[in-house]
């Protein structure tokens, strides 16, 4: 090699080492575009993705999620799924399992595609609107409904109100957990987790939230079911009030329950709520009818007054009863 053919290469040689720095800025600034998730994911990549998006259905919202593409250096899935999971993870999201491509010779991926979706709520909101009920009613039917889905009342409120202090909305969330029932338990109806009560054991719902006929000390009375032992239960019918009736009683006629007042001496409502013609101290007169013994009573006619006439008296013309 004569003199000058070695400088030339020298030459070369130098002129190659001035390029190295942007042959690397270059070679960085890829890598950065992979990783930023702005490069292009193959399609393969994308079937495949779509296939593990599906794969976590109801963990993960669909709608929310975003392709993902890294590059990098040979590493396993393992390690991959990590960086997938970090890069999802600062932005609050969850990452699906990778999808890996460019494969080295000596093991591992140099590429991973993957998506960042938003976590699924597990609760779901819903709405009754209808006719006007008790608060106990639509509790009733909203944790029936939550039942069915596998779910359990967690949240609810009313709205609609009616003019008797009922509702005709509820709006109410239905959240995973332990599904409740109502429990026929010793001391009344309960509502338990399902896994505490039998299910010979379990009943209607609004047995534990409406109100039942219970058997107390002063009588049959209408009371919250968790209120009432079990044993204690009556038929609807025996806390309905009795139907009430005019009754003849020796303190006169007094409107009292139908069951306190024999047949025979039932007479119609008019006579307790009316007037009655009695016979007092001072002459037959109109008075409320309970106020009348029935052995004063006397008929109306003996209360009407006698016909006015107009009369020659000794002070003049005057008008007089008949």
């Amino acid at each position: 090699m004569n003199r000058r053919t070695s400088h030339k290469n020298n030459i070369r040689w130098l002129w190659s080492l001035s390029l190295l720095p942007w042959i690397v800025a270059l070679s960085g600034a890829a890598l950065t575009s992979g990783c930023g998730g702005g490069a292009e994911v193959p399609a393969e990549s994308e079937v495949e993705m779509a296939k593990q998006t599906a794969s976590l259905e109801g963990a993960i919202d669909p709608a929310t999620c975003i392709s993902k593409l890294l590059n990098g250096d040979c590493q396993s899935q393992a390690a991959w799924q990590t960086v997938a999971d970090n890069t999802c993870a600062a932005s609050g999201q969850v990452a699906t399992p990778v999808s890996l491509t460019s494969p080295c010779a000596t093991g591992g991926f140099k590429r991973a595609s993957f998506q960042c979706c938003q976590p699924s709520t597990p609760c779901k909101t819903s709405t009754i609107l209808g006719i006007c009920q008790t608060q106990a009613q639509l509790m009733t039917t909203a944790a029936n409904q939550c039942m069915t889905m596998g779910l359990t009342l967690a949240t609810s409120s009313f709205s609609n109100p009616c003019p008797n202090g009922t509702f005709r909305r509820i709006d109410f969330e239905c959240c995973p957990g332990t599904p409740e029932v109502c429990c026929k338990t010793t001391a009344g109806f309960q509502v338990l987790p399902a896994t505490q009560c039998p299910a010979a054991l379990q009943a209607p719902m609004d047995m534990c939230m409406g109100e039942v006929c219970c058997k107390l000390a002063t009588g049959p009375v209408f009371v919250p079911a968790g209120q009432c032992p079990a044993a204690s239960i009556l038929p609807d019918a025996e806390c309905q009030p009795a139907p009430e009736v005019c009754c003849q009683t020796a303190a006169g006629f007094q409107v009292v329950p139908a069951t306190q007042c024999p047949t025979t001496l039932q007479v119609p409502m008019d006579m307790c709520v009316g007037e009655v013609c009695c016979k007092l101290a001072t002459g037959p007169v109109f008075v409320p009818a309970a106020q009348c013994p029935a052995a004063s009573i006397l008929p109306d006619a003996e209360c009407q007054p006698a016909p006015e006439v107009c009369c020659q008296t000794a002070a003049g013309f005057q008008v007089v009863p008949a």
